[in-house]
This record gives structure tokens, C-alpha cells and sequence, in this order.
């Protein structure tokens, strides 16, 4: 039975004839390569403050204590960071690359460097003051705020850069559009600290503010249809300009008390309205990627603080279309707790993380920590 079994078995395979293949189907796919997503690698991560809800993922990446504040390429990225000079070293602007952390000087040897910012083909721009200016200020003008110092104009790393045109002899703070085809800027032209507008191939600069003391320190919304900045509350004295990030005036007896508040406008200057009242220094205002909200800096916490330290700046955020309070004004909203100076934040191009600077781990880096030491961090924003 077992023999019979097994003879069937074998007939069933002998009887089984091939069957015939036919033509082969042609393979369609949309599949894309593997490939490895940009990711901010530089620097290294650092310890997270519970308070600071909105910011994930904290690195710091710089560690010289001489950074003053950092923008970003149109592609995301890369940073231009302003540096302050030690000893007799002059302000220089170095191009930092997130992926890798090479950071690689861009601006001249021998003349301060400042205000950089990025033309939308992501050329490097800063603007330069004369070959050969005494640059021993510069640790000074970091510490301290005073008015913006003349400048030779603006100059791109890249010699194959298309020139900007003249922007005059002194543009300061760069803010380029969105598009890429105007930049706003800080000007004494008329005698006054004001805000400029110079579209590409239109000629001269437009003045966008007429208003007693300082206006400057310009930023777009990313759709390009309003302009926010910092400018004084009323009387010209007390306007000079905080001219870098690390800058808190001395508290001690006799200094001047200075305010500052932000304002926005339409990005040719109309219409503008102050959002955030003047109490206090607030600075460096930033759009938020939906064009409404604005991250800031401000002491407005510390002010009538007796101590003889420099006032504790934090990052604020406000939306100024947002109810009015008590005070009049929409409300604010606290994101930074570190004591000392958290400031110049920026968002990326697409809206995933904030660049700002801070003090908040001085004396941490490669070199001793000093009065008002700041470094460059970057944070993916949670909302």
C-alpha cells in the first residue's frame, strides 16, 4: 500500500507539464532613493529648562562666548553669525553649516563686519566700515548701546554676487524681503536713526520712518506684506541703539534710563502701530511663519532692578492682532527663563526651529567667561 502511495506521488510530478511563462509585466515605480533628511548635527545638545516649553531640541552651537546674533540662508541650511572682535580684533561675520558645524569667516581681515543677511540666491552680505577703522570699540560696542557707526556700505563674500546697487555710506541692520528683491536697513542719513527700504534696480532708498529717535533692527513676515522693528518711545535721547546681542546697558548709578518698543507696519512703512509698549528695552522683533505673531527680547521684568548687573533679557512672544488686556496692549506670552540675556531670535525659512542667542551657559565653552559673554543656540519651536 505504502509502495502504491509512492508510486502515485512520483506519476503525479512525471505528469505535470510546465507551463509557459508569458510576457513579463514592465515595472512602474514613483519610489524615490533612500537618502538621509537634513538634521541640524552642529554644535551639541544641551540641557533643557522645563519652563522653556516651546523649545525642543537645544543645541548650542557656538562656544566663544563672542557671539552676537545669527540669520539664516534662504535654504535653511546655514547661519551668518556676527562675532564681536577680542583683544584688537575687529566684528567679523563667519557662515556656520548646520549639518557639519564648519564655521568659515566670510567677511574681511582689518575693517568690522556687521548687520549680515543673505541676498535670496544665498550669497553672504554684511556691511563694512573703512579699511583700516579702529576696531579696539568693538568688545565695547557689544556691551554697551550707542549710536550705529558709519559704514563703507554693503560687500558679499562671493565676488560673483550681482551687486545691490548703493545703499549709501552708512546702512546698518540688514533685513532682506522674502522674495528676495528689497532689503531694509538703519540709516543716519537725515540725521536721525532711520528705516530704509531699497528695492533692487529701483535707485535710491525710500525712507519708511519719520519719527523722532531711533527706529531700526527691521524684520519681514515670511509673506512679505508687513515690516516689525524696534524704535523709541518718544524723546530722541532716549534712543540710541542696542547695536549688537550681547548688549545690556550698565545698571550702575548715573546711566540713563532707555526705552524701546516694537512696532509694525506695512512692509512700505504704512500704517505703522506700536504693539508692544515701550517699558523697558524690547528688542529684536521676528515674525513668527504665519506672518502674524513676533518673538522679541525684552528687560521689562527686571526694570527697577537695583542690583549693579546688567538687566535679565528674555524671549517674549506676541500677537499683535490678538484682544487687548488690561494694559491696553494684546498679551504677552514668556518663552525664555534663563537668567542673564536670551535675545535676536529668528525663525528658519520653514518654520521648524528658532536661532537665538543667550548667556545662558557662559563660561561653559573654549574660552573664560566674561561680562555679557553670549553664544548662538537653536531650538525646534513647539507650539
Amino acid at each position: 500500500m505504502a509502495w502504491s502511495c509512492l508510486g502515485l506521488l512520483a506519476c503525479a510530478r512525471e505528469a505535470r507539464e510546465p507551463q509557459p511563462l508569458g510576457a513579463l509585466p514592465s515595472a512602474v515605480t514613483t519610489a524615490e532613493p533612500l537618502f538621509l533628511p537634513f538634521a541640524i548635527r552642529a554644535g551639541k545638545a544641551v540641557a533643557a529648562d522645563p519652563r522653556e516649553r516651546h523649545l525642543a531640541d537645544l543645541r548650542r552651537l557656538t562656544f566663544d562666548g563672542r557671539a552676537l546674533h545669527a540669520v539664516w540662508s534662504p535654504d535653511g541650511r546655514s547661519l551668518l553669525v556676527e562675532s564681536a572682535g577680542a583683544g584688537d580684533a575687529c566684528s567679523s561675520v563667519a557662515e556656520l553649516d548646520l549639518e557639519h558645524g564648519e564655521l568659515r569667516r566670510v567677511s574681511p581681515d582689518g575693517a568690522p563686519a556687521h548687520g549680515p543677511a543673505f541676498d535670496r540666491d544665498g550669497h553672504a552680505l554684511f556691511a563694512v566700515a573703512s579699511a583700516g577703522a579702529d576696531c579696539r570699540g568693538d568688545v565695547a560696542r557689544s556691551l554697551a548701546f550707542e549710536a550705529p557707526r558709519a559704514s563703507t556700505g554693503i560687500r558679499s563674500a562671493d565676488a560673483a554676487a550681482p551687486a545691490l546697487g548703493s545703499l549709501g555710506a552708512d546702512p546698518s541692520e540688514l533685513a532682506r524681503s522674502p522674495d528676495g528683491r528689497a532689503f531694509a536697513f538703519t540709516s543716519t542719513r537725515d540725521g536721525n536713526p532711520e528705516l530704509y527700504l531699497f528695492a533692487i534696480g529701483d535707485g535710491e532708498p525710500r525712507r519708511l520712518t519719520d519719527r523722532p529717535g531711533y527706529d531700526g533692527m527691521a524684520a519681514f513676515s515670511p509673506d512679505g506684506t508687513r515690516l516689525a522693528w524696534q524704535g523709541a518711545a518718544a524723546a530722541p535721547e532716549a534712543a540710541e541703539r542696542p547695536s549688537s546681542a550681547r548688549g545690556t546697558p550698565p545698571t550702575t548709578a548715573g546711566t540713563r534710563t532707555r526705552t524701546l518698543g516694537i512696532f509694525v507696519a506695512g512692509s512700505a512703512g504704512q500704517h505703522p502701530v506700536a504693539v508692544v509698549a515701550a517699558v523697558g528695552l524690547n528688542v529684536g522683533p521676528a515674525f513668527f511663519p504665519d506672518s502674524r505673531r513676533l518673538v522679541f527680547a525684552s528687560d521689562r521684568e527686571a526694570v527697577g532692578a537695583t542690583t549693579g548687573a546688567a538687566r535679565d533679557f528674555e524671549l517674549f512672544a506676541v500677537d499683535p492682532d490678538g484682544p487687548a488686556t488690561a494694559t491696553g496692549g494684546p498679551a504677552l506670552e514668556r518663552v525664555t527663563y534663563a537668567a542673564g540675556f536670551d535675545g535676536w531670535a529668528r525663525f528658519s525659512p520653514d518654520g521648524k526651529y528658532l536661532v537665538f542667542t543667550s548667556s545662558r551657559d557662559a563660561g561653559r565653552g573654549s574660552a573664560p567667561a566674561g561680562p555679557g559673554d553670549t553664544d548662538v543656540y537653536v531650538a525646534r519651536w513647539v507650539d
